[in-house]
């Protein structure tokens, strides 16, 4: 979704900086929502309240774990990937001048 609506920024005639800087600013809020409550849900069964469960417990903590470190790499790794990936595009889309 993130990229997506930096895409369309970007068409609409923002640039990189602005695109990625709107993006973010839009996308925060539902992200870090879903986020929040999902961890926070399953944060009991995570640590064990009020009994671990070894099967639960794992997947619970597996889910806490991956969803947090997909949340940041959502937030800082991708806006700056996408950068270079339309940076590059930019690049080879521009004929060279001999």
């Amino acid at each position: 979704m993130l990229v997506d609506f930096m895409n369309k920024s970007y068409r609409a005639g923002l640039s990189r900086r602005k695109a990625i800087d709107e993006g973010i600013r839009v996308r925060l809020r539902p992200i870090m929502i879903t986020t929040l409550t999902t961890t926070l849900g399953l944060l009991p069964m995570a640590i064990g309240i009020p009994d671990y469960s070894l099967v639960w417990g794992s997947m619970a903590s597996t889910f806490v774990t991956g969803l947090i470190t997909a949340t940041l790499l959502t937030l800082f790794i991708v806006p700056v990937l996408w950068d270079m990936v339309i940076a590059r595009q930019e690049r080879k889309s521009t004929p060279e001048v001999a």
